[in-house]
């Protein structure tokens, strides 16, 4: 993402086609970097420390808290990494490819993407912190007495036809985590195959609490529609809830004020944007009710 966001910012401002490429480059990452060394110089301009621990980190190759020393070995394999990308990155500038349609197309859509995570996570790390899970925490405990807790598991889909065809293909015993996995629209949940954790009648709303408590243990529920999409629900356990340290409960809280904290910023965007939708929904085929007549024996 920084090798984009270091092309995009020139390309997309449109600098002029004589301005040498180093500048356009140099321009567009020199920002905030007070107290972060530059490891290498291409062309004159300037890879940082900071890019190198974050290229590792988006490669899932260190831990998002991790800090590479300089003679680790994945410090140095990223830094080679990362000086190709600049060097393609200011032969795109020099011969004119960033200036390709279509170059500009996935600039703005990186762009695009890369803005709107940051929105979010920005938005959970101002309402997500030590303070307000500790908070909820103690609101919890004095529910102590609030009843069932259950632990499920969900698959997330766009459509009724695609929630209805894993459905079939659960009761066909296909396993539940891969098809999540697969399948799943649910980004907090996917890569846990679909692992909601425990939860409680306080934590979930409407139709999904609904399910997730009438379903019963070691079953499935039938495709259902929320929000945010169609929802097949597996209950997995339930227990009664005990008296547990902030330590045994802080994932669990994290985890839900994350999904309320985007759920609450995308609610807001929704409301005061325009939003005007310029197409028609495709109408479904017709399902014929005619049957074959049966052969004259």
């Amino acid at each position: 993402q920084g090798f984009i966001v270091a092309v995009g910012g020139c390309v997309l401002s449109g600098c002029a086609a004589d301005q040498p490429q180093s500048i356009e480059i140099e321009s567009a990452i020199s920002i905030n970097r007070t107290n972060d060394p530059v490891v290498a110089r291409v062309n004159n301009t300037s890879i940082y420390r900071s890019d190198v621990n974050r290229a590792a980190q988006a490669q899932g190759l260190i831990d998002e808290t991790a800090t590479l020393t300089t003679d680790d070995p994945v410090f140095l394999a990223t830094v080679d990494e990362l000086i190709d990308q600049r060097l393609l990155s200011l032969d795109a500038i020099r011969t004119g490819v960033s200036k390709n349609p279509e170059a500009q197309r996935r600039l703005l859509a990186a762009r695009e993407r890369i803005l709107g995570n940051y929105r979010v996570e920005t938005h959970i790390s101002e309402t997500v912190n030590e303070a307000s899970i500790r908070e909820l925490y103690q609101a919890q405990r004095e529910l102590a007495g609030r009843g069932e807790e259950r632990r499920a598991r969900q698959i997330v889909l766009a459509d009724e036809a695609t929630a209805l065809d894993i459905a079939q293909r659960l009761d066909d015993e296909e396993d539940f985590e891969a098809l999540a996995a697969e399948f799943s629209t649910d980004d907090a949940t996917r890569d846990r195959g679909g692992e909601l954790g425990w939860v409680t009648r306080d934590t979930l709303r409407g139709d999904m609490r609904s399910m997730v408590f009438s379903t019963p243990i070691g079953e499935r529920s039938a495709p259902f529609e929320v929000e945010d999409g169609w929802h097949i629900i597996e209950v997995i356990d339930t227990r009664t809830p005990s008296s547990r340290s902030f330590e045994e409960s802080r994932h669990e809280i994290e985890r839900f004020m994350t999904f309320e904290a985007v759920e609450e910023l995308l609610s807001d965007v929704r409301e005061r944007g325009e939003i005007e939708r310029l197409y028609e929904a495709t109408p479904k085929a017709e399902t014929s009710t005619s049957e074959t007549p049966a052969a004259d024996t």
